[in-house]
């Protein structure tokens, strides 16, 4: 997935009102699970790289700190907003805000926390162990964003939710691009 084909839509799909990136990276890179670590504490994390303006498309609450900017994004900036449950497994004692941790090798700067997400399923909430960081970090990454991208189009035409899906491809492989209308 390349972060051009969302300039795209949204310039062509003229009802779009935003249109966001979030590229989940596969839990195993290279046979390793991806976790994230601290001297004497590591978690497994499900990380993903977001466009920033993600959080006006899909908000998320934050306990501390803040998101990422659009200037962190453009240079891929190895910084990172993690899950609640991240936080309390890499850092017990808290403030994990402006606290270094390291992932597959590359170290990153937490500058966020979200707020515990609600709902959830025999107790758990997958958004709780995620690290999110600039998708353009994902892009520089020798990591592959998985294929199953989902892309959510923020549009106020009034119908209720409704997804859906198309194949797109980049002459390599096919990617899955999955299409969520949300009425504002």
């Amino acid at each position: 997935m390349k972060p051009e084909y969302a300039e795209i839509i949204k310039h062509w799909c003229s009802a779009a009102q935003d249109v966001g990136l979030d590229l989940p990276i596969p839990p195993v890179v290279e046979g390793k699970p991806i976790a994230a670590r601290v001297p004497g504490y590591e978690t497994d994390i499900n990380v993903a790289g977001i466009s920033p303006n993600m959080t006006g498309i899909a908000p998320r609450d934050l306990d501390f700190g803040r998101y990422f900017s659009a200037e962190e994004d453009q240079c891929g900036a190895h910084v990172a907003v993690i899950g609640n449950n991240v936080a309390g497994s890499l850092f017990p004692s808290g403030n994990a805000v402006n606290r270094t941790m390291t992932m597959d090798g590359a170290e990153y700067i937490g500058i966020g926390v979200y707020a515990k997400a609600k709902g959830e399923f025999f107790g758990e909430n997958g958004q709780d162990n995620a690290v999110d960081v600039p998708a353009n970090r994902v892009c520089a990454a020798k990591c592959r964003p998985n294929p199953d991208v989902v892309m959510i189009l923020n549009e106020d035409l009034g119908w209720p939710l409704k997804a859906g899906f198309e194949v797109l491809t980049d002459g390599t492989r096919p990617y899955r691009i999955f299409l969520v209308r949300i009425r504002s």
